[in-house]
């Protein structure tokens, strides 16, 4: 069909992007290969899809690896934080003979991240930020697996890299055009990236001066500091908790239990879209998780909304019908949000049913006539999204979202509306089916919602008192959020640059070398790009080697634990195209009236309805005014 001009031309646009979308995805199994050349692409293909599973399994069992850090120079501290891992980590008794405190951490990043944020004692941050780094220590060797089979099939398929194989049908185009896009974005962000560093050089000068012995050495060790990537998260709190009267973010958590937060899900949803959201209950083949002990009854089969609602808070779990403007099913959502040992790490949107026109027979009214008369119907999405928050057991009290929890639970449901709105008569170009950094876009947007203290202050209630969230305290737990954006920018710009560089032409040819040389000959090159294109920091490990001195470097990130490098392999770069697209888009109908049923047309008519049945560069370009979108970077 693809290559018969004439009828290929007799088709309709939905039509032939799914002829071309079929042809290209098949020739990416090899269809078109013959002999042992065919045998040898599925065999990587088969290979590819083993390593793809271990990583992500080895990523949810065995991310909870302990280690030991201490000891504590401030022991009361160091015991509170043991005491704070304890919940977590199972923790050895204190020794009696030394008093000395140590304590076992976890490599999970619910645990890293916040002890890297509150540890006073840099020399445990150091060991905590080592300890993450190395695990799941198994996935050292599956990083270089990966990398070299990913290389195999591209050439066995006659692509010159993964990158390319993956961005053929991408909104940027080619690997050329997303590295040009990720070199400007770094130009854009040096400068505030630059002073944001500064800032936290400085206060961490000031920190070892003010705990500094008065010796002769103080003043030389302060005026040489030098700032590492375990210092980061702990100094940006400590500027966070500086310039605010109070700690803003921890406060706004308390206004946002999980009731709320599907609230304001459905309060944004009806005034862009008209659509209504209604807690249902769960049938007994659809329930994933046991009822709570201290229920007698299963309060997921209650057809009750509000008694739905109240079980949500305790078990993250609820289903939502998805209702139209004239109250038509547009389809199901169901929610997973606390986050379990062994359940899927991160937070996720995954399609269950695609969403399609297809033709049902039906009998003719004719008793007399066999034949059949055709009935057109729409196949109704259904959805999951999944999260990793932490229970209200785990918080000690109802479970509430934080700022971050929040913007990640809009940027999810962006997701989900891509696929509840899309009206496409093939289910292979619904929703969010296609290109990665196309279907960034409409999530990124939702993000954008959550950062707007008027809308924060109409959404927020107290988890106590019912009280509405004030103006004040919202717009302090924004500016909290956005302080050092171009530091997390250039983070999510490193992680870009690597997975470019991996799966990409960059990394040169690996089939020589074993899986372990890959992955260090990887961590090396994506440090050197983070010491050339960004301004944070490198951690410089001694090694000693044939008796020289060396220096191992390590780029700041979690090579070993992030999934994306398996789902959006070559394509990672879309969070910063998204990022930019969706705030050109956002200025357009939302910076003036956020809440506009107007508004909330522009995305659903313009993008969200066709899902990947039109032009998806047309569409972008039409929607942001934007001409090229392989020449826009992050401002």
């Amino acid at each position: 069909m693809y290559s018969n001009k004439d009828l290929f031309e007799a088709l309709n646009e939905e039509q032939q992007l799914v002829c071309k979308d079929l042809k290209r995805e098949f020739e990416a199994d090899g269809i078109h290969l013959q002999g042992q050349a065919k045998q040898r692409a599925a065999a990587l293909q088969e290979a590819l899809m083993a390593t793809e599973t271990a990583f992500m399994q080895h990523t949810s069992s065995d991310d909870n690896a302990s280690f030991r850090i201490g000891p504590f120079a401030n022991a009361k501290r160091g015991g509170e934080i043991k005491q704070w891992l304890g919940n977590y980590v199972h923790q050895e008794p204190q020794e009696t003979t030394t008093h000395e405190v140590y304590a076992t951490c976890s490599s999970n990043k619910r645990i890293v991240n916040p002890l890297l944020a509150a540890c006073e004692e840099e020399h445990i941050r150091e060991q905590t930020w080592r300890g993450a780094f190395a695990q799941p220590a198994k996935n050292k060797q599956v990083i270089g697996e990966l990398i070299k089979t990913r290389q195999a099939l591209s050439a066995a398929l006659d692509y010159p890299s993964f990158a390319h194989k993956a961005l053929a049908n991408s909104l940027i185009g080619s690997p050329e055009a997303a590295w040009n896009f990720l070199e400007k974005t770094s130009i854009s962000l040096r400068g505030k990236a630059q002073k944001e560093i500064e800032l936290l050089t400085d206060l961490k000068r000031m920190i070892q001066k003010n705990n500094a012995s008065s010796n002769s050495l103080a003043n030389t060790e302060s005026a040489n500091v030098i700032l590492q990537p375990w210092d980061v998260p702990f100094l940006m709190q400590v500027a966070k908790q500086q310039s605010q009267s109070t700690d803003a973010a921890r406060e706004v958590s308390k206004y946002f239990p999980m009731h709320v937060c599907i609230d304001a899900l459905g309060d944004l949803s009806h005034s862009l879209f008209g659509i209504t959201l209604v807690p249902s209950p769960l049938s007994p083949h659809e329930q994933w998780l046991a009822a709570p002990a201290s229920t007698s009854t299963s309060p997921f089969s209650s057809s009750d909304p509000s008694i739905l609602l109240n079980s949500f808070s305790s078990t993250g779990a609820l289903k939502l019908l998805v209702l139209g403007p004239q109250e038509e099913a547009l389809g199901t959502v169901y929610l997973d949000c606390f986050h379990r040992n062994n359940k899927f790490t991160g937070a996720a949107h995954f399609t269950v049913q695609c969403g399609c026109s297809h033709v049902k027979q039906q009998p003719s009214s004719s008793s007399s006539s066999s034949s059949s008369s055709s009935l057109n119907r729409h196949q109704l999405p259904v959805v999951a999204l999944l999260f990793s928050f932490a229970s209200g057991e785990e918080q000690g009290s109802t479970a509430c979202l934080g700022m971050h929890d929040f913007i990640t639970l809009m940027h999810e449901w962006g997701h989900a509306l891509h696929s509840l709105l899309s009206r496409t008569t093939y289910q292979h170009l619904s929703g969010t089916r296609g290109a990665l950094d196309f279907v960034e876009v409409p999530s990124h947007l939702f993000e954008h919602f959550a950062r707007q203290p008027d809308l924060l202050a109409r959404w927020g209630r107290h988890v106590h008192t019912n009280a509405r969230l004030p103006n004040a305290l919202a717009e302090e737990a924004i500016a909290s959020t956005n302080s050092f954006s171009s530091i997390e920018a250039q983070t999510q710009l490193l992680y870009s640059m690597a997975d470019q560089f991996i799966f990409g032409p960059r990394i040169g040819a690996v089939d020589h070398l074993a899986p372990l040389d890959v992955y260090n000959h990887a961590m090396h090159g994506v440090a050197l790009l983070q010491e050339k294109y960004t301004d944070l920091p490198l951690a410089r490990l001694p090694i000693s080697s044939n008796n020289h001195s060396q220096q191992q470097l390590l780029p700041n990130m979690w090579p070993l634990s992030n999934t994306h490098f398996v789902t959006y392999g070559g394509g990672y770069y879309s969070y910063l195209l998204a990022k930019k697209y969706s705030s050109m888009i956002w200025n357009r109908p939302f910076a003036q009236t956020p809440l506009s049923r107007d508004g909330g047309a522009v995305p659903w008519k313009g993008m969200l309805q066709y899902g990947m049945a039109k032009d998806i560069k047309g569409l972008v370009n039409d929607l942001a005014g934007a001409d090229d979108t392989s020449e826009h970077h992050v401002s």
